[in-house]
């Protein structure tokens, strides 16, 4: 049922835009009819003036029109006789008797010839003298070759209107077929063109065929959509239950002291261990998460499991915890509540929280402000990921923060002739002149460590110390100083 309506919809569009086309066809045929009907009539306008100059001069406009082919007929006429006619001199009626004449120039006259039926006669008074007009026949074969509506498939009938009188007879104004009636802004007549049953069917079909490729590109966009959003949400209530259910576990990267081999601190990592694919990673969840609008909720779960984690077991005091949070969470005032109360919490465990986030949360002048207010209240501020994007020197100047992590592709260009070399000792020289505490992240081998802490960066984490763990895994002081990497893993 899904599918039909918009079928049904599809049909109903390409009906109406079948019609709208066929009455605009129509409407079209109709105009320029009118228009080239224009055309002929004041073509003879002309005649009738220009003969008008020398309405004594019989023999003159007879060779005029000698060879005229849209003027059957023209007579002067005065006095309601005819002065001169370029075809014959026996008849003194005029076309059209003057006192039956309005204002109009151009008329439907019934000649008494029998057969010829009614026809098109244009009159023209005389500017220079009032007592001459000209009355010209317009030829119709002439008139009906150059409209052309005789000739052309898409019309079923024309009717040219003039004063009133139709040139065909008055039933053909009754259409099957749509129609239109378009008008003439110079001489008044109206033409009415009802299209051909050819030109109907033409359309129709032709938007029929058009229907095809449109039915079925829309059916696969809602194929398409509609297994994207099962998908979502399918998605969704995956990650909905998995809060619920709790099957997201957490992971701490030690933060160790180089010189003495203690570690201070842990940065907690998320895992989400999902009941049929294993352990997913953050890049596969985050996204998800915050697309759906489920990250705060996530980041509250965090931080719960992260204080039933620490306070199981015992840590020195002052013992450090980061948490990454997201731009959402510290800009909503209803989380700085939540914030200051587990901050308390953490405390009086000896535990100092601290929240990890990115350059590009710290441009943004109200997280900014967030991040000043749980500065205040002793929740410490880690900028992660410095030098990767766009923080400048002002706002580091503005804001306050208690840590500067270097990220892990300034540390692994450490032994290489790299461009991130130069950079990783200005990042350095810039937190001593700050007066930060400054954290490697990704430290992977001995060369690594020693060049960072020959330069004063004694917090370190990576692989180099340890792989991310469950809580109770970590020794809080190393036993002794690891050679490989692989020791660890």
């Amino acid at each position: 049922m899904i599918y039909v309506l918009p079928l049904v919809l599809i049909f109903f569009t390409v009906l109406y835009a079948s019609e709208r086309s066929i009455e605009e066809a129509t409407r079209t045929i109709a105009q320029n009819f009118v228009d080239t009907a224009e055309r002929v009539i004041a073509g003879v306008e002309i005649e009738n003036r220009t003969n008008l100059l020398y309405p004594e001069d019989c023999r003159r406009i007879q060779q005029n029109l000698r060879y005229e082919r849209d003027i059957e007929e023209l007579q002067i006429v005065s006095a309601n006789q005819v002065h001169c006619s370029s075809i014959r001199s026996d008849n003194p009626n005029p076309l059209i008797r003057p006192e039956a004449l309005s204002e109009e120039i151009v008329y439907l006259y019934s000649l008494p010839v029998e057969g010829m039926g009614e026809s098109i006669v244009v009159v023209t008074r005389s500017n220079e003298d009032e007592r001459y007009m000209a009355m010209a026949l317009v030829d119709r074969d002439y008139m009906r070759a150059t409209v052309g509506y005789r000739n052309d498939h898409r019309v079923k009938s024309a009717v040219l209107i003039m004063n009133g009188e139709a040139t065909t007879p008055a039933d053909m104004l009754a259409a099957t077929n749509p129609s239109y009636m378009a008008s003439s802004s110079l001489y008044g007549f109206e033409v009415f063109v009802e299209a051909s049953d050819q030109l109907v069917e033409e359309k129709r079909v032709f938007y029929a065929l058009v229907s095809i490729p449109v039915s079925m590109a829309v059916l696969l966009v809602m194929v398409v959509s509609r297994f994207l959003l099962k998908r979502n949400r399918s998605m969704f209530f995956q990650l909905k239950q998995a809060l619920i259910r709790r099957e997201f576990v957490l992971q701490y990267q030690p933060q160790v002291d180089a010189n003495t081999l203690e570690v201070k601190g842990v940065e907690a990592l998320v895992r989400w261990q999902h009941p049929e694919k294993g352990m997913l990673y953050p890049d596969v969840f985050i996204p998800l998460m915050e697309e759906f609008g489920l990250i705060n909720g996530l980041t509250d779960y965090v931080i719960d499991a992260s204080l039933k984690d620490l306070s199981a077991i015992q840590l020195p005091e002052g013992f450090h915890l980061g948490l990454n949070v997201p731009p959402s969470y510290i800009k909503a005032p209803a989380r700085w509540v939540y914030l200051r109360q587990k901050h308390r919490e953490f405390a009086a465990k000896g535990i100092r929280l601290g929240l990890e986030v990115t350059e590009r949360q710290f441009l943004d002048k109200e997280a900014r402000i967030a991040l000043e207010t749980m500065r205040q209240v002793g929740i410490e501020i880690l900028l992660d990921d410095f030098g990767t994007g766009q923080t400048s020197l002002s706002v580091l100047q503005e804001t306050k923060i208690d840590f500067l992590k270097i990220d892990k592709c300034f540390v692994d260009s450490i032994g290489h002739e790299s461009v991130n070399t130069p950079v990783l000792n200005a990042i350095i020289n810039l937190g001593k002149l700050l007066g930060v505490t400054m954290v490697a992240e990704g430290v992977e081998n001995e060369i690594q460590a020693n060049y960072l802490l020959e330069r004063g960066v004694v917090l370190q984490q990576g692989y180099y110390y340890s792989k991310p763990k469950e809580i109770g895994d970590i020794d809080i002081r190393l036993s002794h100083k690891p050679e490989l990497i692989s020791a660890l893993l």
